[in-house]
């Protein structure tokens, strides 16, 4: 990482609600929020029965001038279908204060 440290985040705070879950953290003076949205869709019984949800990472604006930050983000296909033969599409979303990764399942 040439030769830039990095700091441990610590979890500083956690909230939920029935479709979102907010996990806040802090990493030396850098403190971003994580969360994981299921959608819920009254009219689609389908949609909203997938095991998926949306990752959201938010970073305080005032650390992105003062730091490089970096999101890293693993999941297997194992973990998004039992069937190895499905095949499963990722994608991500970049803008300068959120990374946005969807995986979606070619059902």
């Amino acid at each position: 990482m040439n030769g830039e440290t990095t700091g441990v985040a610590s979890q500083m705070a956690f909230t939920f609600t029935a479709t979102r879950s907010v996990f806040s953290f802090k990493a030396e003076d850098v403190e971003f929020n994580v969360t994981f949205l299921s959608p819920v869709t009254p009219n689609d019984e389908i949609r909203t029965s997938l095991p998926f949800s949306y990752l959201s990472i938010d970073v305080d604006p005032s650390s992105i001038g003062k730091h490089t930050i970096s999101v890293y983000s693993d999941i297997g296909g194992e973990w998004a279908s039992g069937d190895s033969t499905v095949e499963i599409v990722c994608f991500s979303l970049n803008s300068l204060r959120r990374v946005v990764v969807l995986i979606l399942l070619g059902i």
